[in-house]
């Protein structure tokens, strides 16, 4: 397969991310831990690729999608949920949050605080 061609089943990508402060509404289970950042950018990525960002059809991430920990397979790996996603100047921004009592997604909102 040509270099850059986009494959479903080995497509990655690297997300800069912030924390964002967390909100809380009600109880301490309503507590949600709030992120968000560039998830992709017209720049050749590290894995040689070109993902244009005008082209993103971003509508089955929104609908199904999930934050999940480098890209790995099974339900244990899914970290959190998007709520928002557009394409900006800066490139594809995403907003979202971690789930609470995962450890996985306790691990990336710990780091994202140090």
């Amino acid at each position: 397969m040509e270099k850059g061609w986009l494959d479903a089943d080995t497509f990655e990508f690297w997300v800069p991310a912030a924390a964002l402060s967390v909100q809380k509404s009600g109880t301490g289970k309503d507590t949600k831990r709030w992120i968000q950042g560039i998830a992709s950018t017209d720049s050749r990525d590290l894995q040689g690729e070109i993902v244009h960002q005008q082209g993103i059809d971003f509508s089955y991430f929104m609908k199904h999608g999930y934050f999940n920990d480098d890209h790995k397979g099974g339900p244990e790996h899914k970290v959190g949920q998007p709520t928002e996603c557009k394409v900006t100047k800066n490139g594809l921004w995403i907003k979202g949050f971690l789930f609470n009592n995962h450890k996985k997604a306790d691990y990336y909102w710990e780091l994202m605080n140090a």
